[in-house]
């Protein structure tokens, strides 16, 4: 593909691309830097520059469908109204290369050697018969740079394009149904290159752009027997598995119903090329050749319903193994399944456990119904005088005085209004007023106010009087 020159008119150009003033600063050569290093470090030794034709150069080869470069052709494209090419042109290559914007072809290739499950041997066989078969236009293969931005950026494009495509549009078929089912597109070196042909411009861009999606590990190619495979992830995922002999016997019955079909549809175009010709005999008044016309059209027309049988058989086989490959996958979910219950019961309680969980949950409902039942039970037919005296005995026990000590008699009335204690049983029932004074007395050095003699006596009297009613 013969290079040329970038017009004013593309719309990726940047605003400086019309100004004659500014691309002559920016094409004349890079000042030497005064410090040590590269020319392009230093802020005032043309790294704005550098940043204008490397950003250039990369849109230019992203609108171009084109991922590598040389000098040889840069200098072409690069060329503005006959003025002479950019002076700055090696010094920016030297930069970006350092930069990791340029990678030389023989190093884009070498560097995934280290991918053991990738066929390397034919990227790199494939580019060299690439470079070596070029025109004279085109540079030695030790020039070449390729602009791993620009190579990215097709590899999601023809993935984006190979998930996107119709059947049809991919294998040729007729029936599309056998083709739709295909988790991960398997495609020979020709229909690749009829898919892309609007996206990468040339073969070796193509190339280089599997390479990438063989680096991801999004696509893998094989060969065998002189053909190229190539097989791509399936949509929504980032791994692909190696081409297998499935697939290979997927894509040779695919090839077979692809040159089934062509020739049937050359019976087809040759019957009703038969049949024109059988009418125009009868018209002319022929009828011997007429009737040789229409017995070959007839031999004609058996050939054809015989191919599409064949057709037909093939495209059965290519159902079949669909249904295979889905049969395939639905067992294999079913057996996961099937794993992961298994593992579920392991790591869950055992019988035993669930069975001694059971017993204590049935004693601790046990246990609630007694206390319910004994919460709810009628006490009023309870002697509370017995209970009460048990009481007593008690807190007898509890403060230490023993058995000894009598307790104090309790009545309870029903519907009485007050309760009367005797506070001690063995009290004299009358007292006299030395008693009544020496009493007086105590209380009063207690702490307690002194009363005067006659409420003391009208207290007392009143005391006894009631002791003597009960």
């Amino acid at each position: 593909m013969e290079e040329s020159a970038i017009l004013g008119s593309e719309p990726w150009l940047p605003p400086e691309w019309q100004d004659d003033r500014r691309m002559a600063f920016l094409s004349s050569a890079l000042k030497p830097s005064s410090r040590k290093g590269p020319a392009t470090t230093s802020p005032g030794s043309g790294a704005g520059q550098v940043a204008f034709w490397s950003s250039l150069m990369v849109s230019s080869s992203r609108a171009r469908g084109q991922g590598w470069v040389s000098q040889e052709r840069l200098v072409v494209r690069f060329r503005r109204k006959g003025a002479p090419p950019p002076h700055c042109l090696d010094a920016v290559m030297d930069a970006m290369e350092r930069q990791g914007n340029l990678v030389l072809a023989s190093k884009f290739t070498g560097a995934w050697t280290s991918r053991a499950w990738q066929t390397l041997s034919w990227a790199w066989c494939n580019l060299a018969s690439l470079t070596i078969g070029w025109e004279s236009s085109y540079p030695p293969a030790d020039m070449v740079f390729v602009i791993p931005e620009v190579v990215k950026g097709l590899a999601t494009t023809v993935l984006s394009l190979v998930h996107t495509a119709q059947p049809k549009a991919l294998h040729g078929l007729a029936v599309e149904a056998a083709a739709c089912t295909d988790q991960e597109p398997v495609l020979t070196w020709a229909e690749v290159e009829a898919l892309t042909a609007g996206t990468c411009c040339d073969a070796l861009t193509l190339t280089l752009t599997l390479q990438q999606l063989q680096q991801e590990g999004r696509a893998t190619v094989h060969t065998e027997t002189g053909e190229t495979v190539v097989k791509f992830c399936k949509s929504g995922s980032n791994v692909v598995k190696p081409v297998s002999e499935e697939d290979l016997a997927v894509l040779r019955l695919r090839r077979m119903a692809t040159v089934l079909e062509r020739r049937s549809k050359a019976l087809c175009d040759n019957n009703q090329k038969l049949k024109l010709e059988a009418k125009s005999f009868l018209i002319a008044g022929d009828k011997g050749k007429a009737l040789v016309v229409m017995r070959l059209r007839r031999r004609s027309q058996d050939r054809e319903r015989q191919l599409l049988t064949q057709i037909d058989s093939v495209v059965s086989l290519l159902e079949g193994l669909d249904k295979a490959k889905v049969n395939t996958m639905v067992a294999g979910v079913l057996a996961a399944g099937s794993r992961a219950i298994d593992f579920a019961h392991q790591q869950g309680p055992h019988l035993e456990e669930i069975d001694a969980l059971t017993i204590k949950l049935q004693e601790l409902m046990s246990e609630e119904e007694e206390i319910s039942k004994a919460l709810s039970e009628d006490f009023s037919g309870t002697d509370l005088d017995e209970l009460e005296n048990e009481l007593v005995k008690l807190v007898a026990e509890e403060s230490g005085e023993g058995e000894g000590l009598t307790p104090a008699k309790s009545s309870i009335t029903k519907g009485a209004d007050a309760v009367v204690l005797d506070q001690c049983a063995n009290k004299s029932p009358l007292l006299n007023d030395a008693d009544l004074d020496s009493e007086l007395k105590k209380l009063s050095l207690e702490g307690i106010p002194s009363l005067s003699p006659e409420n003391i006596k009208k207290k007392k009297l009143s005391e006894q009087s009631l002791t003597l009613n009960s």
